[in-house]
Protein backbone atom coordinates (compact mmCIF):
# COMPACT_ATOMS: atom_id res chain seq x y z
CA UNK A 1 0.00 0.00 0.00
CA UNK A 2 1.58 3.50 -1.37
CA UNK A 3 0.55 6.42 1.16
CA UNK A 4 0.93 10.07 0.05
CA UNK A 5 2.16 11.98 2.62
CA UNK A 6 2.80 15.73 2.87
CA UNK A 7 5.25 17.45 4.58
CA UNK A 8 8.11 15.15 4.59
CA UNK A 9 10.57 14.32 7.11
CA UNK A 10 8.55 14.78 10.47
CA UNK A 11 12.05 15.30 11.92
CA UNK A 12 14.17 17.41 9.32
CA UNK A 13 11.00 18.65 7.34
CA UNK A 14 12.90 17.85 4.07
CA UNK A 15 10.10 15.98 1.52
CA UNK A 16 12.91 14.18 -0.14
CA UNK A 17 14.68 11.02 0.08
CA UNK A 18 17.36 9.45 -1.13
CA UNK A 19 19.26 5.72 -1.88
CA UNK A 20 20.96 5.98 0.75
CA UNK A 21 18.47 8.01 3.28
CA UNK A 22 15.27 7.40 2.03
CA UNK A 23 12.02 8.34 3.56
CA UNK A 24 10.46 5.73 5.63
CA UNK A 25 6.28 5.95 6.14
CA UNK A 26 4.82 4.64 9.03
CA UNK A 27 2.46 1.56 8.46
CA UNK A 28 0.28 2.36 11.65
CA UNK A 29 -3.33 3.06 11.46
CA UNK A 30 -4.36 6.58 10.64
CA UNK A 31 -0.39 7.33 11.31
CA UNK A 32 1.47 9.87 9.03
CA UNK A 33 4.45 9.65 10.19
CA UNK A 34 7.49 9.54 7.89
CA UNK A 35 10.91 10.15 8.83
CA UNK A 36 14.07 10.01 6.94
CA UNK A 37 16.42 6.21 7.95
CA UNK A 38 19.39 8.47 9.19
CA UNK A 39 17.30 11.09 11.37
CA UNK A 40 14.96 8.10 13.23
CA UNK A 41 18.23 6.83 13.62
CA UNK A 42 16.53 3.08 11.30
CA UNK A 43 19.22 0.47 11.15
CA UNK A 44 17.98 -1.32 8.19
CA UNK A 45 14.17 -0.07 6.16
CA UNK A 46 12.04 -3.23 6.79
CA UNK A 47 10.92 -4.35 3.43
CA UNK A 48 7.32 -5.05 5.29
CA UNK A 49 5.61 -2.92 7.53
CA UNK A 50 7.40 -0.50 9.41
CA UNK A 51 5.98 1.36 12.82
CA UNK A 52 7.05 4.50 14.15
CA UNK A 53 7.86 4.44 18.28
CA UNK A 54 4.48 5.40 18.95
CA UNK A 55 2.43 2.93 16.91
CA UNK A 56 4.86 0.27 17.89
CA UNK A 57 4.46 0.65 21.67
CA UNK A 58 0.52 0.95 20.79
CA UNK A 59 1.01 -2.92 18.53
CA UNK A 60 2.95 -4.00 21.87
CA UNK A 61 0.12 -2.99 23.94
CA UNK A 62 -2.66 -4.55 22.03
CA UNK A 63 -1.05 -7.97 22.06
CA UNK A 64 -0.64 -8.29 25.12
Amino acid sequence: MVKEMVGGCCVCSDERGWDENPLVYCDGHGCNVAVHQACYGIVQVPKGPWFCRKCESQERIARV
